[in-house]
């Protein structure tokens, strides 16, 4: 929720995402909060910065694009 909270708020200017080799299906926790989209052209878009691989896992650093 915390996560929720910066994002909805524009507190967070960049993020480590991490992938997992799991499937946890659609009622696993929710990273974003409910964004009202109407087009993928108004998603804010992810500069990535880096890739690390961290055992099975990876972690993606990026910069948030703002409009």
């Amino acid at each position: 929720k915390l996560m929720q909270q910066y994002l909805a708020q524009c507190a967070a200017d960049q993020l480590t995402l991490v992938y997992t080799p799991l499937l946890l299906g659609s009622d696993a926790l929710g990273f974003t909060p409910p964004l009202s989209l109407n087009s993928v052209a108004q998603a804010t878009r992810l500069d990535v910065q880096s890739v690390r691989q961290l055992g099975v896992d990876v972690a993606i650093t990026a910069a948030l694009q703002r409009a």
